[in-house]
């Protein structure tokens, strides 16, 4: 009859265990978000001399996850666009900048890592490891004496979940 009751608290004392872990483990999810992607963005450019009428506008993007959860771009990538806004504003206001003229319209970043069979960024081709800084980088030819608002738009695997950033440039 021991050993039975021994048995018997065992087992009680197992699954008061196993639901205590099961709690454990869903604090510890819905605390850390295991299953969502953070990420911080950092975009900047500088100006460098071109041609009498033209300077180039170098723009840096620095991608780093913040999260524990590893990030892969979705098929469109990290996309940037670049619109002039225009010159000569005749009232003070918030400035419109989807009216300036379209210099760069959703250039990808990450198409050079892009897989060439399946078209999208597999664990093989472009992943944003925990704790890690990617930087890319493009050179776009802009007119002198015009400011500029970069877009960047990065977007998660999903497609629809995307994180944007942008800024206003003066190209002197």
């Amino acid at each position: 009859m021991p050993f039975e009751s021994i048995l018997e608290t065992v087992k009680i004392i197992g699954a008061i265990s196993g639901i205590f872990a099961a709690v454990w483990v869903v604090f510890l999810y819905f605390r850390q978000r295991k299953g969502i992607w953070k990420i911080e963005t950092n975009l900047t450019s500088q100006i460098l001399p071109y041609s009498e009428d033209l300077s180039l506008l170098v723009i840096d993007v620095f991608l780093k996850n913040i999260g524990v959860t590893a990030i892969v771009p979705g098929v469109k990538g990290c996309q940037i666009s670049i619109r002039e806004i225009p010159e000569h504003l005749t009232t003070q206001g918030i400035v419109d900048s989807s009216n300036g003229a379209l210099v760069l319209k959703d250039y990808n970043l990450l198409e050079p890592f892009r897989n060439p069979k399946t078209k999208d960024y597999s664990d093989d081709y472009y992943v944003i490891e925990p704790k890690c800084t990617y930087h890319e980088q493009c050179l776009v030819a802009v007119k002198k004496q015009r400011t500029y608002v970069v877009e960047m738009c990065f977007y998660y695997k999903n497609n629809w979940d995307d994180f944007r950033d942008s800024y206003c440039a003066r190209v002197p």
